[in-house]
C-alpha cells in the first residue's frame, strides 16, 4: 500500500492539469456570480389595478392681468367697499339747494347803497377790516407806546434851571470834626430826578460818602430844590442829573 503511494507521488504530473483546474474554478465563479446578479435585478411584473379613465376637457387660459399689477387690484377692492356702504342720494342732492337758499336770503337782507362784501351795521365810507372808532389813516398797530423814561441831562444844564435851593451842601459840625481828625477827603455821587413841574421826586446815591450823617443832610436839602421844567419840542418832560461832592479837609478850615 505504501509502495503504491510512494510510486504515485514520485510520478510526474502533466503540464496541462493545473490550467484546466484553474479555468474550471473561474467558470464556476463566473456562473455563480451571473446567477446572483440575475436574481437581484430581475423585475417582476405586477398586476395593474383597475382604474377608471377620466377625461379632462381643456379649459381656456385665464385672461392676462391688467397693466399696473397689484395697484389695480387694490383699487378694485376699494370700489367694492364703497358700493357696499349705504348711499343716501336724497341728502346730497338737497345740499346745493340749501346753499342757494342761503345765498338768496343774504341777497334779500342787503341794504340799499351797501357795498359788496360789507358787514351789517358798517359805517358808510368805512374800510373793510377797520375798527369802530378808529382813526382815519391809522396803521391799526394798537394804542400809542407809553412815554419814555426821564431824560438824562448834563449837570450844568439842569443847574441853569434851578429856582430854589443850592446844589452844594456843607457838612455838619460833627462831620467836619471827623474829617479834620482823619485828614482824608471824601467823594460822593448823588443822582436826582425832577418832574414836569420841576419838583424833585427821585433821589439816590450812586456812591455814598463814609459819613451817613452827611448823606442824610444832602437828601434833606434836595427835597427843597425847585427847577424850571426841561422841555423837548416845547413839551415838559421828566429829567435826571447827578452832582459830585468832593469834600477836602483844607476846604473846611
Amino acid at each position: 500500500m505504501f509502495d503504491s503511494y510512494v510510486v504515485s507521488k514520485n510520478e510526474k504530473r502533466h503540464k496541462w492539469t493545473m490550467p484546466i483546474v484553474a479555468i474550471a474554478i473561474a467558470l464556476h465563479v463566473v456562473l455563480a456570480g451571473t446567477l446572483i446578479f440575475k436574481q437581484m435585478w430581475t423585475i417582476h411584473e405586477l398586476d395593474r389595478p383597475d382604474t377608471q379613465s377620466l377625461s379632462f376637457s381643456s379649459a381656456p387660459p385665464p385672461p392676462p392681468p391688467p397693466p399696473g399689477g397689484s395697484k389695480k387690484k387694490v383699487e378694485k377692492k376699494q370700489t367694492v367697499k364703497k358700493v357696499k356702504e349705504p348711499v343716501q342720494p336724497d341728502k346730497r342732492k338737497d345740499k346745493p339747494k340749501v346753499q342757494e337758499e342761503v345765498e338768496d336770503e343774504a341777497q334779500d337782507d342787503g341794504e340799499e347803497g351797501g357795498v359788496e362784501g360789507g358787514v351789517v351795521g358798517g359805517v358808510v365810507g368805512g374800510v373793510l377790516g377797520g375798527q369802530l372808532g378808529g382813526v382815519l389813516g391809522g396803521t391799526g398797530s394798537g394804542p400809542p407806546p407809553p412815554p419814555s423814561g426821564p431824560k438824562n441831562v448834563a449837570p450844568k444844564m439842569l443847574e441853569k434851571q434851578r429856582i430854589k435851593g443850592k446844589s452844594m451842601v456843607s457838612p455838619s459840625s460833627n462831620v467836619i470834626t471827623a474829617v479834620m481828625r482823619s485828614g482824608k477827603s471824601f467823594r460822593a455821587v448823588f443822582r436826582y430826578c425832577i418832574t414836569t413841574s420841576g419838583d424833585v421826586n427821585k433821589m439816590k446815591f450812586l456812591k455814598k460818602s463814609p459819613y451817613p450823617a452827611y448823606d442824610a443832610k444832602v437828601k434833606t436839602e434836595a427835597r427843597k430844590w425847585k427847577f424850571k421844567p426841561i422841555r423837548v419840542n416845547g413839551k415838559a418832560v421828566p429829567a435826571c442829573s447827578i452832582i459830585n461832592y468832593n469834600v477836602k479837609p483844607e476846604n473846611l478850615k
